[in-house]
């Protein structure tokens, strides 16, 4: 169990977690069976090309939790982004 801040965007289609984050939890990770192109807010490819892997984690909000799916890329400063699915 770890607190983890996070960034709450309802423009994401999906939830991230940076490498960074991924390797300070030491959780699993599972591989797509197709990489995913990621675009970055300004409409750039995101720098670590392809997302090749994904994990689960399960997020406590406001006293509920609900396993979430989170793929692992570069968010730059931010740790977790919070997309639609979280919604």
């Amino acid at each position: 169990m770890a607190e983890q801040t996070a960034l709450l965007d309802s423009g994401a289609t999906e939830n991230f977690i940076s490498f960074r984050t991924w390797k300070q939890l030491g959780i699993g990770q599972q591989e797509l069976n197709k990489p995913i192109t990621v675009h970055n807010i300004n409409g750039t490819e995101n720098k670590k090309g392809k997302i090749t892997h994904y994990c689960w984690l399960r997020v406590l909000y406001d006293g509920k939790q609900k396993l979430q799916k989170f793929f692992l890329t570069s968010l730059g400063k931010d740790r977790m982004i919070l997309g639609y699915p979280f919604l």
